[in-house]
C-alpha cells in the first residue's frame, strides 16, 4: 500500500493552496522586512473546540484537522498538566504519538506471526520502515520551518496524524488479509526415528494407507492400500539408517508428515555411502513413486517441519523449503 503525505497541489492538511492562502491573509503575522508568514497549524491546534477560529472575514470554509487528530488535541488540553497550553500540547502530542508507534510495531509483530512466507514478513516491516521515514522527513521537515514553538507544535501534530492513518492501514492489513500457509505437520506415531525395524507394518491413523521397511535387495518404503490394495514402492536403494547423537543420526528415520488425513507424505533420511547424508520426500498419493524432493548433503543434513512446511540444509548451507513459497 503507497502512502502519500504530500503531493500534487494539496498540502498534508488535505487544503488546497487557494484555501491555504485564505487563512494566510486572516493569520498572518508581519515580519520586520514587510513579508507574511503563513498560518501555522498551531493556531488551529490551540483553537480547537473553541469556536475562535470561525471568526473567518472571508467565504472561506473553516480549516479542518485531519481525522482523529482534533480528538488527541482535545485529550491533551483536557489534561491539568497541559494547562500552560502552547508547547506543552505539542509535548503531550509527540509523546502520545510515540506511544502509538511503539504500538503499531506490537501490532506489526503479531501480524508478522500469521504470515508463512518470508518475503511477506520482510515487506511487512519494511512497510515500517517507509512510515518512519515519512515520519522524520515530513514532519521532521515541518518542524524546522521555521523552528519555533508553532512549528514545533505543527511537526507534532504531523506526527499523531502520521501515526493515525498508519493504524488504519494496519488495520486493513489485519482484517482482509489471507496468508495461504500450508499446515504439515509430523505424524509421530506414524513415524520411526533412527534405524527402522525392517518388516513391521506402520498404520498411519485416520488413513488407509501403512508403511514397511524393506532393506534388500535395495531398500525400499512399501506403501499400502488396505482399502484400493493397491502398493507403490518408494525407493531409498543406498540408504543405511543409524541411531545415537554421532554423526548426525539423530535426523534419520522414516518420517510421515501431513496436512490431509487421507494425504500422507514420508521424509526418508539416512546415509548414502561413506560420508553424505539424503533426504528424499515421497508423496505417493499424488505423485506415486516419484521423489518430490532429493537432497544430499556431502556430510550432513538438517531438516525440520517449520510453520507448516518442510525446511532442509544439506551440509547446513541455504534455507530449502517445501512446498516452495509463492
Amino acid at each position: 500500500m503507497s502512502v502519500t503525505v504530500t503531493g500534487g497541489r494539496k498540502n498534508w492538511l488535505g487544503q488546497s493552496t487557494a484555501v491555504r492562502r485564505g487563512k494566510a491573509a486572516r493569520l498572518s503575522a508581519t515580519l520586520d522586512h514587510g513579508k507574511t508568514l503563513r498560518p501555522f497549524l498551531a493556531f488551529i491546534v490551540l483553537l480547537a473546540g473553541t469556536g475562535s477560529a470561525a471568526t473567518a472575514q472571508t467565504p472561506d470554509p473553516e480549516p479542518k484537522l485531519p481525522a482523529g487528530l482534533e480528538a488527541e488535541i482535545e485529550s491533551c488540553k483536557a489534561d491539568p498538566a497541559n494547562r500552560i497550553g502552547g508547547a506543552a500540547i505539542g509535548e503531550c502530542l509527540e509523546d502520545r504519538a510515540a506511544e502509538r508507534r511503539a504500538e503499531l510495531d506490537r501490532r506489526r509483530e503479531k501480524l508478522a506471526e500469521r504470515l508463512c512466507n518470508p518475503a511477506h514478513t520482510k515487506q511487512l516491516f519494511e512497510g515500517g520502515k517507509t512510515w518512519e521515514a515519512l515520519r522524520q522527513s515530513e514532519c521532521g521537515l515541518l518542524g524546522k520551518l521555521p523552528g519555533n514553538t508553532a512549528s514545533y507544535i505543527n511537526m507534532a501534530s504531523c506526527e499523531m496524524t502520521l501515526a493515525l492513518q498508519q493504524s488504519e492501514a494496519l488495520a486493513l492489513l489485519e482484517d482482509f488479509a489471507n496468508p495461504w500457509c500450508p499446515s504439515y505437520e509430523l505424524v509421530e506415531d506414524a513415524s520411526r526415528k533412527g534405524e527402522p525395524v525392517p518388516g513391521e507394518a506402520v498404520e498411519i491413523v485416520g488413513s488407509s494407507l501403512s508403511w514397511t521397511f524393506e532393506p534388500t535387495p535395495d531398500a525400499r518404503i512399501v506403501v499400502s492400500d488396505s482399502v484400493s490394495g493397491e502398493v507403490v514402492p518408494l525407493d531409498i536403494s543406498g540408504c543405511s539408517f543409524c541411531s545415537g547423537d554421532a554423526d548426525n543420526c539423530e535426523q534419520e528415520g522414516i518420517y510421515t508428515m501431513r496436512e490431509d488425513l487421507e494425504r500422507p507424505l514420508f521424509v526418508a533420511v539416512c546415509h548414502k555411502g561413506a560420508h553424505s547424508q539424503r533426504l528424499t520426500l515421497f508423496d505417493p498419493v499424488v505423485r506415486g513413486a516419484e521423489p518430490v524432493v532429493e537432497s544430499t548433503g556431502e556430510y550432513f543434513i538438517e531438516w525440520q517441519i517449520q510453520k507448516g512446511r518442510l525446511e532442509y540444509r544439506p551440509d547446513g548451507a541455504g534455507d530449502a523449503v517445501w512446498p516452495e513459497y509463492d
